[in-house]
């Protein structure tokens, strides 16, 4: 029924810092519907970051440099190693229109995903860092750094989730197309935004209790496209079957 809305200014939702470090794999997905993606250079989903991120997909419109835009899925692993993997974008293909993006970590390989589809990739290793020398922040729809207002997102954004598992491009479709229940095996954070009774509060539907506290952000009743089949209580596909007696 809901997604979040960014002004692009100083709306964001912060959040704990998630420990991965005792994982060498993860996954990050969520559907956006940009509003603008040229006034800043950079237009951040969710960011874990104390001076260099630990994880993040974002935006890059490159606007200060001859590059093309990208879409970007960052990884830092335990030894400090930090590789952002950049995928070329045309920033118009993602304003006005829902998308899903997404991030794979497996252990050996990142990869990037758009509406389901495979589309980039690079090698990276090792366990995911958390924090760093200075303290550690988590944020959606804007850099988290506490005050520094800039690397916003202008639009909405729906259904983000993180993953301490590498969810193959089959699970990423049928989440993509139905959305997670919040119980599944490797699901660390989930914000569906479904939950509108306290407008301060995003709940984490997993019940890990990594819920986020709104900052201006608001929901907003344009949400993203999905097409559930006919399920039960566990989220399963289901057979409905009708006997009739004639």
């Amino acid at each position: 029924n809901y997604s979040m809305s960014f002004d692009g200014v100083d709306d964001y939702i912060s959040l704990s810092p998630i420990d991965l470090s005792y994982s060498n794999q993860m996954t990050i997905m969520a559907w956006v519907n940009a509003n603008d993606l040229t006034s800043e250079e950079d237009n951040t989903i969710i960011r874990q970051d104390w001076g260099e991120p630990n994880f993040m997909i974002a935006f890059d419109n490159n606007m200060n440099n001859a590059n093309p835009p990208v879409f970007g899925f960052n990884v830092e692993n335990t030894s400090g190693t930090n590789v952002s993997l950049e995928y070329p974008i045309s920033l118009q293909d993602f304003e006005g229109i829902w998308s899903h993006v997404c991030g794979v970590y497996d252990g050996s390989e990142m990869r990037i995903y758009i509406d389901g589809q495979f589309v980039y990739s690079a090698p990276h290793s090792g366990n995911i860092r958390s924090g760093g020398s200075n303290p550690n922040y988590l944020a959606i729809g804007s850099h988290p750094y506490p005050g520094y207002l800039n690397e916003t997102f202008d639009g909405l954004i729906n259904d983000i989730s993180i993953w301490d598992i590498a969810l193959d491009s089959i699970q990423i479709q049928d989440y993509m197309n139905c959305s997670p229940i919040g119980d599944e095996s490797g699901l660390v954070g989930y914000w569906d935004f479904e939950d509108d009774s306290d407008i301060t509060t995003a709940i984490d539907v997993t019940g890990n209790g990594n819920d986020g506290i709104i900052n201006g952000a608001t929901y907003d009743t344009d949400v993203s496209p999905q097409s559930c089949q006919l399920t039960n209580v566990n989220g399963c596909d289901s057979t409905a079957i009708l006997n009739l007696t004639i």
